[in-house]
């Protein structure tokens, strides 16, 4: 059997981003539209993991300034993702002067209710999972497996951490620490942001956002949302704050695109393992 060398594995990686660089420029071609022909609202869907925010950004620049669009319904359906496409999200939504209500399905966690408190309102449904307000670092180490397929790793690096979470050794107490101190800063502007935008107290975040979990109904009857209900109820009480009783709901949906799909699975793939730059780790929500 054949040993795996460094070259080869460098090819693979090569050949790898050649086809996601390949992919992304024939998604690129790919265009929606949605009319907006009467006054209303459009619902718009935060689906997966999130990794990049140009996207659902875009969908929301595509409305924002439209006279006949009178607010926003964030579908939610996604456990969280990366952290600074996650805040530059939440920072968008919060500077739309217009009313945004975050409706969570499924899931909200994490990056997901991140998004969420951004909005002027949140929903959920009594089973729906939210919170999960917390940072966490994960790497991986492949030196034992590198061992055994005879493969040695050189690293010519200009500073002591420059490598530091690389997969091809193991890391020191002082590297440790080092990522502790990322995460904790990192939780630390979650939990602001929380604080600015959401009417809950310190003792109850100092409790609760620990990581763990909520329902919809733990999460309304400890304030870290708005209402138990679905995204019709979201448009129904909108249509109360606007006052305008034939309000329609646009249900913005992209079509089917596979190529689209594939790019968005190997870009979470590229983020996972492949971070540029020395840091071979995930610092996510």
């Amino acid at each position: 059997m054949k040993k795996l060398t460094f070259g080869k594995i460098v090819k693979y990686i090569f050949i790898f981003f050649l086809v996601l660089f390949l992919v992304r420029i024939l998604a690129s071609t790919y265009s929606d539209t949605l009319v907006i022909r009467r006054d209303g609202v459009v619902v718009i869907e935060l689906n997966g993991i999130i990794s990049e925010a140009d996207n659902i950004i875009s969908i929301f620049k595509k409305f924002k300034d439209n006279v006949k669009v009178k607010g926003f319904i964030l579908r939610i359906n996604s456990p969280g993702g990366v952290i600074a496409p996650t805040q530059e999200i939440h920072r968008f939504i919060g500077a739309i002067e217009k009313p945004v209500y975050a409706s969570i399905g499924t899931v909200g966690a994490s990056g997901g209710y991140y998004a969420a408190v951004a909005c002027d309102k949140i929903y959920a449904l009594p089973g729906s999972i939210t919170g999960s307000i917390g940072v966490i670092a994960e790497l991986s180490n492949f030196k034992k497996l590198l061992d055994k397929l005879g493969v040695d790793v050189y690293n010519i690096k200009s500073g002591k951490y420059k490598d530091t979470g690389s997969p091809f050794r193991k890391m020191d107490k002082s590297e440790e620490k080092l990522f502790q101190e990322y995460v904790n800063e990192m939780y630390e502007q979650f939990v602001q942001d929380i604080k600015g935008s959401r009417n809950i107290d310190n003792a109850t975040l100092a409790k609760y956002a620990d990581g763990r979990i909520f329902t919809g109904n733990f999460a309304k009857s400890h304030g870290f949302i708005d209402s138990i209900g679905s995204y019709e109820d979201a448009f129904n009480d909108m249509k109360e704050l606007l006052g305008i009783q034939e309000l329609q709901m646009y249900k913005y949906k992209e079509k089917s695109n596979i190529l689209k799909d594939f790019l968005v699975s190997t870009r979470s793939f590229a983020t996972r393992f492949l971070l540029p730059d020395g840091f071979y780790f995930l610092l996510r929500l």
